[in-house]
């Protein structure tokens, strides 16, 4: 499996941003805001998944499912894992 030095940090990061998603999550539904609820909550699974992928080392389908999400979403995923993802799928 092809990595870089700082994946762990990268991977720590991305599970920082879906555990906010989670949260915000959360907030809307005290608030009794279903429709951002689910909106978050759809991020959350889609981030989950990525970061599953990623960790698994299924790097096309982790690309495969980044290019499909919202760019939101794509966005919460740290640059410098996003383009070695990119990288390994011959994007860059």
């Amino acid at each position: 499996m092809n990595t870089y030095n700082a994946m762990k940090t990268d991977i720590k990061k991305l599970q920082t941003r879906i555990a906010a998603r989670q949260r915000w999550c959360e907030a809307e539904i005290k608030k009794h805001d279903i429709e951002m609820a689910r909106m978050y909550e759809k991020d959350v699974k889609d981030l989950t998944d990525i970061l599953d992928l990623i960790v698994s080392g299924n790097y096309h389908s982790a690309w495969s499912t980044i290019y499909w999400v919202d760019t939101a979403v794509r966005e919460e995923i740290p640059v410098r894992l996003y383009n070695f993802i990119a990288a390994e799928n011959g994007a860059c």
